[in-house]
């Protein structure tokens, strides 16, 4: 062997080890990368598993499952850390969403508290209303029970119905509950019922001549 062919030899030698050594750095790298990210998921998991039990809590739901999930058919690292970080976000935002349902009543979500209020009070103030056209047809209107019934009894009923509605299904699952308005209902039912009767017996009265 020549000199010539020493040197060179030994320069090829040089190189490789460089690029071992460059190589090695950049598996240190994407090592020293790939277990930060895990950390911080870990991290970001076991927050999000904390508040999906308390969201499915609040919200009287059943516990979420955590488990383990099936084995993943991508063998990379940074890409499958990629992909649960993104699984991770996207569970993220549907928590907020939930949250965000959650925040409105399950009757009339969309509607504001004093619509919803009103239509709830309105509604059992109106099935009352068809209470009291029966008691009518089936009885004198002069009777005290119908009378007892159609200007007390009957506006009570609706009004404690709708409180009731409005207490319940009229309310938020998460955060402050809304206001029952309960002098809107009294309006309602009990004003608004004994107008409602007053004007049917007028027009049973105009009807019968």
């Amino acid at each position: 062997m020549t000199w010539s062919d020493y040197a060179r030899a030994a320069q090829e030698l040089a190189e490789l080890r460089r690029a071992e050594e460059a190589a090695a750095a950049d598996r240190a790298a994407v090592s020293r990368t790939a277990a930060d990210d895990l950390d911080k998921l870990t991290r970001h998991l076991d927050a999000q598993r904390e508040l999906l039990n308390n969201l499915a809590t609040t919200l009287k739901l059943p516990e979420p499952w955590t488990g383990k999930a099936d084995r993943s058919s991508v063998t990379d690292v940074a890409q499958a850390l990629h992909l649960a970080a993104d699984a991770a976000n996207a569970a993220d935002v549907q928590a907020r969403r939930a949250e965000q349902i959650g925040a409105n009543p399950i009757l009339l979500p969309d509607a504001s508290p004093t619509a919803r209020n009103a239509l709830i009070y309105g509604a059992w103030a109106a099935v009352g209303w068809l209470v009291q056209c029966g008691l009518v047809t089936v009885s004198q209107e002069t009777d005290f029970g119908v009378l007892a019934w159609s200007l007390c009894g009957l506006p009570a009923l609706a009004f404690f119905a709708g409180y009731l509605t409005v207490a319940t299904v009229g309310q938020p699952r998460v955060g402050a509950g809304l206001p029952k308005q309960a002098r809107l209902g009294g309006a309602i039912c009990f004003v608004g019922m004994p107008l409602a009767w007053i004007a049917l017996i007028a027009a049973f009265s105009f009807l019968r001549g």
